[in-house]
């Protein structure tokens, strides 16, 4: 699970191919509150992030069914990404992975 929603976090961080400090500070910020981590294992998940050729929608896929049975974690975890995504202005590759994981996390909401 840390390296899912790790990699899901750094595409959202870097689907304008430029990571600002900013926007990697709050990617640190979320996983030392969801998973009680270190700097230096933060560090690791986000260089492994970086460097992963893992599937960012099979490891949203792994998120969302982590999520799936508590209402309160989906509205959390849906909050900390419109943080990610509105740090340096939102962009299309950013809203496409927020949209992607509103339908994965809350199929029940539609989209017009």
């Amino acid at each position: 699970l840390h390296s899912a929603l790790a990699s899901v976090l750094y595409h959202i961080i870097n689907a304008d191919n430029r990571v600002v400090s900013k926007e990697k500070h709050k990617f640190a910020t979320i996983l030392k509150q969801e998973f009680d981590l270190d700097e230096e294992q933060i560090n690791h998940l986000y260089e492994a992030a970086k460097s992963s050729t893992s599937d960012p929608h099979a490891d949203l896929q792994t998120v969302s069914e982590y999520l799936k049975q508590s209402p309160g974690l989906r509205m959390n975890f849906m909050n900390k990404l419109n943080q990610l995504v509105d740090i340096d202005g939102i962009k299309d590759g950013e809203l496409d992975i927020f949209y992607e994981a509103l339908q994965l996390v809350f199929p029940e909401v539609k989209q017009k």
